[in-house]
Formats: C-alpha cells, structure tokens, sequence
C-alpha cells in the first residue's frame, strides 16, 4: 500500500449493495427456482412441475458519485483498461458503491401432491453495504493530493460511515404449501431454511473523520478521527471443493426466508352460460395476486481466532508531510499510526455480520393468458447504526412481460434509492436459457445516465405441470367443473358437490364428508380422522391430546425433571429442598474434618456425613457436588492434589453407604479459589474447606 491516506479510504469505500434479482424473468409463473428468491411461497402451486438448476452467475455495480457519459465510453474504458471518466454528480452528497456477485449453484424445486412444493437451492455471493462518505472527500481522494487544484487550508469530512463486505455460500431447504383455496380466494404460504458459511468479510465504522489539506505541494496533510475496522479473510480459496464452499468455512450461521401469496381467482363464463371454474395446475388461474416477504433473516459469526482482526485507528490531530509517497504494506499500519503519532488497537474478538435482511411487496395483474404486469418493491430492513450488517436500499419495479411454457420476456422499469434514477433492462427465457440484465436498455440507447451495470445468465431443465386427463373423456379437461345457471346442480361452494346433495352447500367442502369440511371437533387444528382425542384440546406432537402431566402438579413432563413426583413450577417441577436440609449441608461444608495434612476423614465428622446420606435418599432427583479447597501453604501442586483427595473421601463414604455414583461429582480446586485472602491464620483456616452443593439432576 503506498499511500497510507488510501488505507483508510480502503476501509471506509467499500461497497452498498442492492440485491439484482432477475427482475425481468423471475416474476413470470414459469420462472420456477429463479421465482424463489422473490418469495418462497412461489414453490407451491407453480407451473413447474420440476425445476433443476445448473448454474447461473448474476454481477452488478451502482454507485451515485457520478455518471459515465455513454455506454460506448465505458465499454472503451473497461476494454483498454483506462480509467473510467466519470463525471461528478451535482446531487450528491454522500457518496455510496454497489457491487454483487453471485454464483447460483446446483438447485432443484418439484411438487408434492396437490398443496406441496419442495427444494434444494445452493448459492454463494459476494454482497455489501457502505453510505456517508462526504463527497468533496471522495474527490479529493479519487483525484489525489496533488492533483485536485484545492486551496491550502481545505477540510474534509468523512461523515458518519458505516460499512459491511460479505463474502458467503449457503444452502437452503424450500418448503411450501396451500393455506386456502375456496375458488375465489387462493392462499399459499413457504419458507427457507439457511445454512450459512463465511468464507471472509471486512468492515469499517467511522464517525466524523476529518482530512484538513496544510500544504498541497509537498503532500502535507492533518487528520482527526476515529476507524473501527474488522476482517477475516483467511479462507482457503486455493484447495476449493463443494464441501468447503458449502460447510466448511471460516464463519457460519443460520438464516431463513419466509413469505405468502394470495390470489384472487375468477371463473369464465362461456356463451351458453355455463360458468367454468378452473382448477389446471398448467394454468394460471388469478386475474390479480399479492406478494410478501422476507428474505436472509440471520447473521454470519466469524468466532474469536488469530485470522479475525479487529483495528482501532486513532489520529488526534496528526500532521504527515509527503502522506501520498510513503511506502507502506497493510501489516506495517500498526508501526506506522505509533511512528506518525497516532494510536493502533487489535484484537481478536468474534465479529458478527448481519445478512442483507430485506423485505419485498409485490403485485401481478393478468391482462390475458400470456400479457401480465408486475410491480414489485423491496427494501433493506439492517439499520445503518447496526456495528457490522449488509444494508440494501429502496428499490421498486414495474415489469410488463410476455410468459409461456419455453419464453419469457420481461422488460423492468426500476427506480434506485442509490442512485436515484430510472433503469430499462431486459430479460429472456428461452428453453434451458435465460439472460437478462436489470439496465441494459437504458444504458445502452443514453435513456438514462450510466451508473449501474448489470448482468445475470444461467441454464436450467423443466418440465412443466400437466393436468391428469380422464379416460372416459378425454377431450375434456378434467379439471374444470361447468356450473350450470339457474340449475339443479348449482354449486355455490364450487366444491365440485351440487347443493341438492352438499350438506354444506356455502363451504367448500369434500365429498367424503358429503361436501363438508373435515370435522374438527374440539378445534385444536387437527381432524378428527387424526385426532386421538377428538373432544379435547390438543397438540400435533401428541396427536391431538393435552400435554400430559403425569404427578398433576402443573409442569408438563416435557419440562419437568421430577414428572412422578409433586414440585414446584419454579423449581423445574420438583419439591424444594426442607430448609433443615439445607441448613445440614451447610453445616456439614463448614465441619467435616480430616486428619492434618491427609485426606483421611475425622471419625467426629462420620454423624454429619450419615445425614448427608439421608437427605440424598430423601431427594432422589438431587445430585450431590463436592469441592474441595486449600489455603496457600505449600507448594500449589500438592494443595491440588490434597483438595481432590479429601473431596474423593467424601465420595467413597457416601458410595459406601449406597447411594449410586452416578448422583455424585467431586472437584478439587488447591488454592486456586480462596474464600478470603491468605493474609492471616484465620483467614487460611477459612479457606481449608470442602463446599457441598445439590442440584437437580
């Protein structure tokens, strides 16, 4: 590192990611594994009979410092390996950097019956979060010391920075299933279970940094201020394999996403007046559906290691001459913050970090079979007070887009809360192929001003979901019921049981139960059919029955400890202790004797030690812990040895009397915790001593 000024410009530009999520294509009712990562639900009653997951990759940058003029200016500047030219935006004021790269693995989703979805989805990302930086300092940065044309005297602030890289893989399990569907009304709910593997992360937390320019033509430079800085990066990248990628890294963690749909569903009625109702799961059956969810609930913890670095960099009112010609390696910060003045703080601690937490709404209306429009919003839920999390800005979406079973064509119109303007992207799906990117359009035609690029690509095999002809009619659609008007087959449950023969002719209902629904009767959530005890209140885990509590004494035997004996809530179902008990262990850790210097037990202390025994029988459920205590005489490891031998006598006494060893634990401890200090006779005579504790076992 040759600039010393740079290493803390390193920590604090780091990066504001904004989640691409295939916004062109993942909307449609034929992305399947790709609709996931919007909402979980999407793997229940999808289109896709079976989705399997090759790969795809998804890269993107977004920054609001500036713009670059055209696409063909930076495409120039990307391909010789120029600088880019970006020219400063006016509106600015703190500067923030966007950057994801993503890699989705091999993943597959399929449904199970009717209600069910499960899947398998595998990912690693590289994702981030930093805002605050002032912009005035950026430039100063960004064009060097000596050759921005600033006044001597110029200060700068970093204002208050917070930022988070994350480098991770994960594994997640989908579920989902139908909550309700009358028809009319169609709700799913699902969810996915993380696992988390860190594989490095850095981060910086910095409040009112100053920068104050003394003299521009020799690089003399003041600087105040406080940076928190952390870093892991010690994963093992050279010997890569899919178990280390996916189990074995440096941090781990646990993570969930969780999310529900609902639709409303219309009938269509044809011209003799028969209205069909659709129940295909080839179709889409909705004119109009609503989205929620949240996504990357958890946190990565890189635990307490030599490779996990936390920094405190101090500068209190620190002036370098020639700051921007030093010549300086990153583990040579430490030598040089004490050389200039300055103060270098490190430690090993554990870091926690946030995962990119953010929570999406979204809406689909269906104009016809293949024409829908899609709007979608989502946000970052991690605060920016948060020590070390990945934050995600506002972002809302309007897709129109084309959709059948081998293409897709989507066209988002995005709004950045980062950048601040208005992107046109493009994606595609055509068999085992999709592609797109979330700016591509408005980048390339000059729509809009160049901060961004994205692009996402992957391969993927699936079939679709195909409804079950019946062999008596096949050229009928099986799934659909005509309901005739005015008729004496009308339905008005639509449970496929016509009202003159539905007992239930307003709920939808199965014909098992002559068109009503499966009886509940003590409305615990569990059928009757299922129930063990269909008239009483219970749980699923005891199929359908209460919490039994076998000693009736308000603890269930889940939780309690002593489940055939009457106790106390507050003693985890057991009976306390009889105050005289204890008041005879108490005497008894004060007047058990030994001969001096032995572990051999005075005959005087036999009586205490028979009642020890008794109340060990009396409390079955109780443990007997013993620990023995010296006081500072002699040599440490013979107090040692001592302690534990005297606490051994004890226990070979009350074996001898009958009760199980498996009751008792003994522990000698030397003259490694004093009672009091061993300053006087009395003190150290204090301090020779066995202490007896019981606890419920």
């Amino acid at each position: 590192m040759k600039k010393p000024l740079l290493i803390l410009v390193t920590l604090l530009i780091s990066f504001y990611s904004n989640a691409q999520r295939y916004y062109g294509i993942a909307s449609s009712n034929f992305s399947g594994i790709n609709g996931l990562y919007i909402n979980p639900a999407n793997v229940s009653d999808n289109r896709m009979l079976i989705d399997l997951q090759f790969a795809s990759i998804n890269a993107a940058v977004n920054q609001n410092y500036g713009y670059v003029k055209n696409f063909k200016s930076l495409y120039d500047s990307v391909v010789s390996g120029n600088d880019i030219n970006f020219i400063k935006s006016g509106k600015t004021t703190d500067v923030g950097f966007n950057v994801l790269a993503e890699v989705r693995g091999p993943s597959f989703m399929m449904q199970v019956g009717k209600k069910t979805g499960i899947g398998l989805l595998t990912r690693a990302r590289l994702v981030g979060s930093g805002t605050g930086i002032n912009t005035d300092y950026f430039t100063f940065i960004n064009d060097g010391i000596r050759g921005v044309k600033l006044p001597n005297g110029t200060t700068f602030s970093s204002g208050n920075l917070n930022t988070s890289i994350n480098m991770f893989s994960e594994i997640g399990i989908v579920y989902g299933r139908q909550l309700l569907n009358n028809s009319k009304h169609f709700l799913k709910g699902g969810f996915i279970l993380k696992r988390y593997n860190g594989l490095g992360y850095a981060s910086a937390r910095v409040n009112n940094f100053k920068v104050k320019l003394i003299d521009t033509s020799i690089s003399k430079v003041n600087f105040n201020g406080e940076i928190n800085g952390s870093q892991n990066g010690n994963f093992d990248f050279k010997n890569l394999n899919i178990g280390k990628a996916l189990f074995n890294g440096i941090g781990s963690g646990l993570g969930f996403d969780i999310g529900a749909i609902y639709e409303h569903r219309t009938g269509v009625e044809d011209e003799n007046g028969n209205i069909k109702i659709s129940t295909s799961v080839k179709e889409n059956k909705y004119k109009f559906k609503i989205g929620f969810s949240i996504q990357d609930i958890g946190s990565i913890n890189y635990k307490e290691s030599s490779d996990n670095e936390n920094y405190i960099l101090k500068a209190n009112n620190i002036t370098v001459n020639n700051v921007d010609t030093a010549s300086l390696a990153f583990d040579d910060l430490e030598s040089y913050f004490k050389s200039i003045g300055g103060i270098y703080k490190k430690d090993n601690n554990a870091t926690i970090i946030k995962a990119p937490t953010t929570i999406t709404l979204f809406g689909d209306y269906k104009f016809s079979k293949r024409f829908y429009l899609n709007a979608l919003f989502t946000s970052g839920l991690v605060g920016n007070n948060t020590d070390a999390g990945i934050r995600t800005p506002l972002q809302a979406v309007i897709t129109p887009r084309y959709e059948s079973k081998f293409i897709d064509a989507g066209l988002p119109i995005s709004y950045n809360g980062l950048s601040k303007d208005v992107k046109i992207g493009l994606g595609l799906r055509i068999g085992f192929l999709y592609i797109g990117s979330d700016d591509i359009i408005s980048s390339y035609t000059g729509i809009s001003k160049v901060t961004s690029m994205n692009l996402y690509a992957g391969l993927h095999a699936a079939i679709p979901n195909r409804n079950k002809k019946s062999k008596k009619k096949k050229d009928n659609d099986a799934s659909e019921t005509p309901v005739v008007k005015g008729d004496v087959q009308k339905d008005t449950d639509n449970d496929g049981i016509a009202d003159d023969k539905d007992k239930c002719p307003t709920e939808f209902g199965l014909k098992t139960y002559d068109g009503c629904q499966i009886p509940d009767s003590d409305n615990d959530g569990i059928n009757d059919e299922e129930d063990k005890c269909p008239n009483q209140s219970g749980y699923a885990r005891y199929q359908g029955c209460a919490i039994p509590d076998t000693d009736g004494d308000g603890v269930n035997d889940e939780d309690d400890k002593c489940p055939t004996i009457i106790g106390l809530e507050t003693n985890e179902g057991c009976p306390e202790i009889d105050k005289k008990a204890i008041e005879k262990l108490k005497l008894a850790a004060k007047t058990i004797q030994f001969e001096v210097g032995k572990d051999v037990i005075s005959p005087k202390s036999y009586k205490l030690l028979n009642e020890l025994v008794d109340i060990l029988i009396e409390y079955p459920y109780f443990d007997l812990y013993i620990n023995g205590h010296t006081d500072n005489t002699g040599k440490p490891t013979n107090n040692q040895l001592l302690s534990q031998k005297r606490a051994q006598s004890i226990r070979n006494y009350i074996v001898d009397k009958g009760i199980s060893t498996e009751r008792l634990t003994n522990e000698g401890f030397g003259d490694t915790k004093p009672a009091v200090p061993n300053t006087t006779q009395a003190n150290k005579a204090k301090n020779r001593r066995v202490e007896i504790e019981m606890k419920i076992n």
